[in-house]
């Protein structure tokens, strides 16, 4: 179901239903068929209220609802779950978690220190500290932003590797970072596959 903010502007009032009505009436911007219960009458075409308009910039979407009631089937282009998406996690926040799912059910996520000591290849989850998450939508479409703050808890420099899991249905359309005192600009490469 989608939800809009609709203009309604100067409202023709009908209790007839008007089939071939391409457009407002002159001097209006939209028709409304009035209920039963609101006719002068008592006699209308309508059951309920019911509201049209003609131009599409008198309208905006909103709001995309999906529902289901007892019974019904899944639809099959259900989105992805995202049960099996888990940031990494402190220690002390691992054990405050309540996730029942066993944990190698998890996909890998967060930000990741390789620490420069000689002879280990041990990789280190970084703590993330706070999430702020930005989104804008359109139609069917959603640009969403992520901002994230890791702390380096270790006592040296470190390199990282920072790993996102998106679901195939998704794309990247920008990386920023900005370390200490340095702002760092990801570019993206496109990556065309053709079938020949």
């Amino acid at each position: 179901m989608l939800i809009s903010e609709v203009a309604l502007g100067k409202i023709y009032d009908t209790c007839e239903t008007l089939p071939n009505q391409s457009a407002a009436p002159d001097g209006f911007d939209s028709v409304r068929g009035l209920a039963k219960s609101e006719a002068p009458d008592g006699k209308s075409a309508f059951e309920e209220t019911e509201f049209c308009i003609f131009k599409a910039n008198q309208q905006v979407l909103r709001f995309l609802v999906e529902f289901s009631l007892p019974g019904d089937s899944k639809p099959s282009n259900e989105p992805a779950k995202t049960e099996g998406l888990s940031f990494s996690e402190s220690p002390q926040e691992q054990e405050a978690s309540t996730v029942d799912e066993p944990k190698k059910s998890l996909r890998e996520a967060g930000l990741f220190a390789s620490p420069q000591r000689s002879g280990e290849s041990e990789k280190v989850s970084l703590p993330l500290k706070a999430v702020h998450i930005r989104g804008l939508v359109r139609d069917l479409v959603a640009k969403i932003t992520i901002f994230q703050l890791f702390t380096n808890n270790l006592k040296e420099n470190c390199e990282a590797k920072f790993v996102f899991p998106l679901s195939e249905n998704s794309a990247v359309c920008g990386f920023e970072a900005f370390i200490n005192d340095k702002h760092i600009v990801g570019v993206l490469f496109i990556h065309l596959l053709f079938n020949l």
